[in-house]
Formats: C-alpha cells, structure tokens, sequence
C-alpha cells in the first residue's frame, strides 16, 4: 500500500530543541514558547513548556493565562489518553504554582472527564494516581474525590486472581491512603475500612504510620550527616 500522502511528523531532536528553548528562555521567553510548541516529540515539548513555567516571567506577567492556555491546548494534540493525562497534571501543578488555582480546577475536571479513556485499568490506576497528588494541591475535596476513584480502581486491581496485578492493586489502595491520609486521617480509615475491611484496612494505616517513621528517621540521618566533622570532636 502507497504511504504517499500520509501525515509524517517533523523529523527534529527532541532533546537539543528542549536544551534551545532552555537556553533561549533566558533572554526572550516568547520566543522560547514559540519554539517549544514546535517540538517533537510532545514529551520533550511538555519539558520545555515545563521549563518556561518555572525560570521565566510567562507565569508572572499579564499573559500568564494565555501561556497555560498553550500548554492545555497543546496536550489535546495527544491521541494517547493517559499521556494527555500526564501533560494535563503537570499543567495543573504549575498553574497552582503560580497562584492559578481556579484555572488549575478546570484542567482537573478536563483530565477526569477523560480518564475513562485510559486503558488498560492498570493504567487508569497510574493516571489517577497522578492527578491525586495534584489534586492535593487544590484541596481536600478534589483530592478526596480523585481518590475514591483510585481506589475504585485499585479494587478492580486488589480483586484480581493475578499475582502480578493483585499487587499493583494493593500498591494503588497504599497510595490513595499516602495521598488522602494526612488531609482526612478519620475519613480515609472509614473510607478503607467500609471497602476492604477491618483487617485489611488496619494492615495499610499500620504500614504507613511504619513508613512515615521511616522517612523522618531518614530526614534525621541527613540532617545529622551535614554537620561538620570536626564538630564531633567538640561534645
């Protein structure tokens, strides 16, 4: 069959076009934008984008929302789901960054009209997971509602005779209580408790609590290791 006719992507370096726009955001950021929407692939034009969002003044200037406004419309050039989904996340963390929040809540609602899109279920898991550490961002209710969908997913997953995905499932349930535990402890016990059970649910708040004396044992160590040598000598 004759591809003659058929759509071909522009043939550029990714990699060396992002480190361009890098460079070029330094002295005209405009430009830079220009630039980055003309990257191929999306992902390296999603880091570029990225990039601007964080070392220029688009995100401070009166054009800010036009800026963002880009970046969104750049993700529905996506025609995988869950990568649009991705892109969408990072555009939602960087708006709420810089003080976009209301802008940041309708890009959440664009995302989770079409995280059905998104399959396999193991998928759709690691999209909402993404979209719940943003969500947090916003607030307690939008992230209490990405996460009843995680774990709606999550138990898809948990019920699964698969050893391999009867795993994936039990990690999900453990990052929907990481995410949601801190904002809403009772809640979220009550809300594992009434899905999973008692002793399923008492198996996860225990590993966490577990995990979280880990991590500021971990913190305590780093802090301990950036003093100075010649200090000990001293006590």
């Amino acid at each position: 069959m004759s591809r003659q006719g058929q759509y071909k992507p522009p043939v550029n370096d990714g990699a060396e076009r992002r480190d361009e726009v890098i460079e070029l955001t330094k002295t005209d950021w405009r430009k830079a934008v220009a630039l980055a929407l003309e990257i191929w692939p999306r992902w390296y034009r999603h880091e570029a984008l990225t990039y601007i969002a964080h070392h220029s003044p688009a995100t401070a200037s009166p054009e800010s929302l036009a800026f963002f406004d880009k970046y969104v419309n750049d993700s529905k050039l996506e025609t995988d789901a869950f990568r649009e989904i991705a892109t969408l996340q990072r555009v939602m963390e960087d708006a709420v960054t810089f003080g976009h929040a209301a802008f940041a809540q309708q890009v959440l609602e664009l995302a989770m009209s079409k995280i059905d899109q998104v399959t396999p279920d193991l998928s759709r898991a690691a999209a909402l997971d993404r979209l719940a550490n943003a969500a947090a961002m916003l607030g307690t209710a939008e992230c209490e509602r990405v996460c009843r969908q995680l774990l709606d997913v999550a138990a898809i997953l948990y019920a699964d005779r698969m050893q391999r995905i009867h795993k994936w499932g039990r990690s999900y349930i453990h990052r929907a209580v990481e995410i949601l535990l801190p904002l809403k402890p009772d809640r979220t016990r009550v809300m594992i408790a009434d899905r999973f059970g008692p002793v399923v649910a008492a198996r996860y708040f225990v590993h966490h609590q577990r995990d979280r004396h880990r991590r500021m044992h971990r913190t305590e160590l780093d802090i301990f290791a950036t003093i100075p040598r010649a200090r000990y000598h001293d006590c």
